[in-house]
């Protein structure tokens, strides 16, 4: 309700269709969030890539100080609010065990914001958006923080909080560090098994084809 508000707010109470469509970051996020929230399952990787994003939105809005001091006060106080929901919300679902920040679900919030950059790209060709998703220019003006450099951070930050998570919620052996480890283990010991099997499987065809020569020798030097 806060970011379709807004959209009502910042377009002197008069949004067009289009209006309606996220054309930044956390304009998307503000209207995807809430859904993800309401219709994923719990602890879904889904919910994971929507809260994640959502709480990187939120807290650097936030904490850049970006939206203060626009032509209208109550443009910055929604959009500080419905900032400060996102990044509340994916916390609280954290805090009550709702959606868990564990290692496995990174790739799917790879998946999302690259799905993002793909929306991006379309608005700003065909609805003539100048910036939408950043592509064109720094998350913070003044800083090197494009899109592609933001978005390996966000999964920089996304395995580093996973693997802090995963360390004390989960035992050891339930971590994705360690399963990982034991898979990589366990493909190269089925690796060398196969090579021993093939080792074996070729001594064997070796040996048949010896005996199959000294038989032939033998019925050749054999008397008639």
């Amino acid at each position: 309700m806060a970011t379709i508000l807004s959209r009502f707010i910042y377009n002197n109470w008069k949004p067009s269709l289009i209006d309606f469509l996220p054309n930044i970051f956390c304009s998307t996020m503000g209207f995807i969030t809430p859904l993800f929230v309401l219709f994923c399952k719990k602890d879904s990787k889904n919910l994971y890539y929507a809260l994640f994003a959502g709480f990187i939105g939120g807290i650097v809005t936030l904490f850049s100080g970006e939206d203060i001091g626009q032509e209208k006060v109550l443009n910055t106080f929604i959009s500080y609010f419905y900032h400060g929901l996102m990044a509340t919300l994916a916390m609280l679902c954290v805090a009550v065990k709702y959606c868990k920040p564990t290692l496995n679900k990174v790739p799917r919030l790879f998946v999302g914001l690259s799905i993002m950059v793909v929306y991006g790209v379309f608005s700003n060709q065909v609805f003539d958006y100048s910036n939408n998703m950043y592509l064109n220019s720094p998350l913070l003006e003044g800083t090197p923080l494009t899109w592609w450099l933001t978005g390996i951070l966000i999964i920089c930050l996304a395995i580093i909080i996973g693997l802090i998570y995963e360390a004390i919620t989960l035992k050891w052996h339930e971590q994705s560090l360690y399963k990982c480890w034991r898979s990589s283990v366990n493909y190269f010991k089925s690796l060398k098994v196969n090579k021993n099997q093939e080792i074996k499987l070729q001594e064997k065809i070796q040996s048949q084809k010896i005996s199959e020569q000294k038989e032939k020798q033998e019925n050749l030097n054999s008397p008639k």
